[in-house]
């Protein structure tokens, strides 16, 4: 697939990454662009980024890669004091075509980051939302890879045994919920994550979809998440891949009146929300403005297509944090990742 050109970076002007509700702040995005950000990584991140390139299907459900940066100036990443976007001394470009943008990648990165070389480019996937509700899922039972020291493979398992990473294969890492009494966000950090049980792990998810919500809007989003949570397993199954420590990011329009605006004009407000059971069973997959179907997918470089998908976007759901991430020819599927993304699908189903 042939690569795109890359856009010219107008280095010397940044800004943190608003809503980053896991890890310590050090995305940023650059004056001029807000649809990309810059996130610093280590190698293997900015590997299976390249590698992805083979697994098409595989990419629908990742932030779109535009690039690597190799990092001369480095800001201080653990305070999020970013003053600066790191020097440029070269870009690659294996990156495939861009989609139509969609939801921005969370960084969950751990207290004391190794010094990073590099950085990625990738679709801010918060660009063209007003009031982004955001969730942050830590999927797989297994926290740590095959290189991570004895310490911390000890800390993965008591990690993972202390929450429901280790009896569901999830963890709420973060949630931002726009609250419109009070017009403000609120906001649930890692530790109300990890306190969750395997009972009370519904309760997570309601705050992230409350029952003070517009019930079709509601009912619709989980509806829609749980379908391309299906459709996320199918993929996953047919590739052979570890995805320790990765992440699911669920976004939706928490702006109501960019919401009613969107359903009304799509006539969303009004399906027949009794097919839901039968889709489900299914595995189907509505198609949605913002939901992509791989062979009927019309990427699409012209500009106004794109700024009208940008207006109808309702929700996303993506892949993210892949910084312990392998594809692993003849080792076959990650069973862990695909145990806490059913149980994260059966878990929307209950409190539907």
């Amino acid at each position: 697939m042939a690569a795109e050109n890359l856009p010219d970076l107008p280095v010397g002007e940044s800004s943190l990454l608003e809503h980053q509700v896991a890890g310590h702040g050090n995305i940023v995005t650059v004056e001029g662009d807000d649809e990309i950000i810059i996130k610093p990584c280590n190698e293997t991140e900015r590997t299976f980024y390249e590698n992805a390139v083979a697994y098409p299907d595989f990419q629908l459900f990742m932030p779109h890669y535009y690039g690597s940066l190799s990092l001369t100036e480095t800001a201080d990443s653990l305070t999020g004091q970013v003053e600066t976007p790191p020097s440029i001394q070269s870009m690659e470009t294996n990156a495939t075509p861009r989609p139509p943008p969609m939801p921005l990648e969370m960084l969950n990165q751990p207290k004391r980051a190794p010094s990073l070389k590099h950085a990625v480019c990738l679709e801010n996937l918060l660009y063209g939302f007003s009031k982004p509700c955001i969730m942050d899922l830590k999927m797989g039972q297994r926290l740590y890879d095959d290189q991570a020291s004895e310490a911390k493979r000890q800390w993965g398992i008591e990690a993972a045994r202390s929450t429901t990473t280790g009896c569901l294969g999830l963890r709420i890492s973060g949630i931002e919920v726009f609250d419109q009494d009070k017009c403000d966000y609120v906001q649930y950090s890692g530790n109300y994550g990890k306190s969750l049980t395997k009972d009370t792990i519904p309760d997570g998810f309601r705050a992230f979809l409350p029952l003070s919500m517009k019930q079709e809007y509601r009912e619709f989003l989980i509806k829609e998440f749980t379908l391309a949570l299906t459709e996320m397993i199918k993929v996953v199954e047919a590739h052979e891949l570890r995805m320790y420590g990765s992440s699911l990011l669920f976004v939706y329009e928490g702006d109501s009146q960019r919401r009613d605006r969107i359903l009304a004009e799509n006539n969303l407000d009004e399906e027949d929300d009794e097919s839901f059971s039968e889709e489900f069973d299914n595995d189907g997959r509505s198609s949605l403005p913002n939901t992509t179907d791989m062979e009927d997918s019309g990427f699409s470089s012209d500009d106004d297509e794109e700024e009208e998908e940008d207006d109808n976007m309702l929700y996303d759901l993506r892949i993210i944090d892949f910084a312990h991430s392998t594809w692993c020819p003849s080792q076959g599927t990650d069973t862990g990742f695909l145990f806490g993304v059913r149980n994260t699908r059966d878990v929307l189903y209950t409190v539907l």
